[in-house]
């Protein structure tokens, strides 16, 4: 990848969707709420203007990785959130939200999720 072209970042809860942890360390990173600003310093060392940022939360308010995206919207980055419920804390903060509802049950909702990350890689 040249130096201006503009790179896919993604932040998620450790909890969720611990496949991406098996592929490409680099341009993730996840961590428990025990640390809210670790997302954000990972977005102030590797993000750049142009970057986007896909910041996935089942309850769309997982406090480190809503701040992750206001970092990265403050930073020039775009903001795609992956959400489980419409209106939440982290759509609010993004440019783009695909909400993937699917009830009360946390579960279904990371299934969706998986579904448009594939659909997402596909593009």
């Amino acid at each position: 990848m040249g130096r201006g072209t503009p790179r896919f970042l993604v932040v998620y809860k450790k909890s969720q969707l611990a496949l991406f942890e098996e592929h490409e360390p680099g341009w993730m990173a996840s961590l428990s709420e025990r640390e809210p600003e670790f997302h954000a310093r990972f977005l102030q060392a590797h993000g750049r203007t142009g970057d986007v940022l896909l910041a996935i939360s089942t309850s769309g308010k997982s406090g480190s990785v809503v701040e992750a995206a206001r970092v990265a919207r403050a930073m020039g980055l775009r903001v795609v959130a992956l959400t489980g419920r419409p209106g939440s804390s982290l759509g609010r903060a993004a440019d783009i939200e695909i909400c993937t509802p699917g009830g009360t049950y946390p579960d279904r909702v990371q299934e969706l999720h998986i579904k448009v990350i594939h659909i997402l890689v596909e593009l």
